[in-house]
């Protein structure tokens, strides 16, 4: 039973894999033959998403090709998805000081430009940093306006998640009932 387990996860993650490089090699392809123009933007994040947890070096330098074209365009919306993806690159490599930093600046340029769902993300992400650190009490804080946001936007696919997360942070902090 292990062996036919094991085979299972292996050709699973074997065609994740293959996935993921088909749809890192078409984003080359489209970033390779797009103008220095929003389009741009959102592909550099997108490649950057793939990367941050096995390539955050590569990542982190697709963010800041696209923070410097959004700055240079002027697309705050493609700024703040950076800025997003960089917090999540800090986040996965530990350093949440710089991870709070990012997501805080998404929130202000997201607060300015109305882009609620890029926002819905951020609060989420801040709570995962402040429950990364052990800091429960400011994760509920954020996860809080999370789910306030995701009702909003009826998102029920986070508004079961965060109800999960702030779960476990009542039960952290030993406030059942």
């Amino acid at each position: 039973m292990k062996k036919i387990t094991t085979a299972c996860l292996l050709i699973t993650l074997s065609i994740i894999a293959q996935a993921q490089r088909k749809s890192i090699d078409s984003l080359r392809r489209l970033i390779a033959n797009s103008r220095e123009d929003t389009s741009r933007a959102l592909l550099l994040n997108k490649m950057g998403a793939i990367y941050v947890n096995f390539k955050p070096d590569s990542a982190m330098l697709l963010s800041q090709e696209a923070i410097q074209l959004s700055k240079a365009i002027l697309f705050q919306k493609g700024e703040a998805g950076a800025l997003n993806l960089q917090g999540n690159i800090f986040n996965a490599t530990g350093n949440y000081p710089k991870a709070l930093n990012r997501y805080l600046s998404t929130i202000k340029i997201t607060d300015r430009i109305g882009d609620r769902v890029l926002q819905l993300k951020a609060f989420a992400n801040i709570g995962n940093v402040y429950t990364n650190e052990g800091d429960y009490r400011g994760a509920i804080a954020y996860m809080l306006n999370c789910l306030k946001l995701a009702r909003e936007l009826r998102s029920k696919r986070i508004i079961v998640i965060d109800i999960a997360n702030l779960g476990d942070a009542y039960e952290k902090l030993n406030i059942l009932g």
